[in-house]
């Protein structure tokens, strides 16, 4: 086989994987529509330097999310994600306490975190970005998710469409009125999230 031939192939097989991309490939018909968080399966933690000495991981234990894909275009769908800030966890209960007060979270006054999408930005393969609203103590900013498409597929015992993603960004938490003891206390905070999602129509 010539080396024109040989070249020739493998422009045919990207053209046929582009178009197959293109197709939608990473859905079906039977994805579109409105899904439900699977609570079972959904993971938020967050991580940021003490002192430099270590990074601790947090994480809250009560979210719930709504996505809607109403196509094979992820620039279509829409995601909204609530977490309840007193469900925060550092694993030491006295931290805890500390958290959910005046100095940082004010659940009392500020009981929920919210985000929602504003558009979503295809990427290579699966992943993308999520561009949206981030509200935590009645304060509203823009902020950037990359997150990648894991699988879609269907429920081995429900049988119904299952979804799943991963996604992560880094914020600065003094923009949310969070900034106690910065910069002592790093500032930067990454937030990662695991979440799968079951259709419900």
């Amino acid at each position: 086989m010539s080396l024109l031939n040989t070249l020739c192939k493998i422009g045919l097989l990207a053209l046929l994987t582009s178009i197959a991309h293109a197709d939608g490939h990473l859905f079906g018909k039977k994805h579109f529509g409105d899904y439900a968080l699977d609570k079972t399966h959904a993971y938020i933690a967050f991580t940021y330097s003490h002192q430099g000495y270590s990074k601790p991981v947090l994480h809250f234990r009560a979210m719930d999310a709504a996505l809607t894909l109403p196509s094979d275009d992820f620039s279509q769908a829409e995601v909204e994600v609530t977490i309840q800030a007193s469900s925060i966890d550092s694993g030491v209960d006295k931290f805890n306490s500390h958290l959910v007060g005046e100095d940082f979270f004010k659940v009392a006054r500020y009981p929920e975190i919210r985000f929602r999408s504003t558009s979503i930005e295809p990427g290579e393969g699966k992943n993308f970005i999520i561009n949206g609203e981030l509200t935590i103590k009645g304060i509203t900013r823009p902020v950037k998710l990359d997150a990648l498409l894991n699988k879609a597929g269907s429920d081995f015992q429900l049988r119904i469409p299952r979804i799943g993603f991963s996604a992560n960004t880094v914020i600065k938490r003094s923009l949310w009125n969070l900034g106690k003891y910065v910069p002592i206390v790093g500032d930067e905070v990454t937030v990662t999230l695991e979440v799968e999602f079951l259709k419900q129509s």
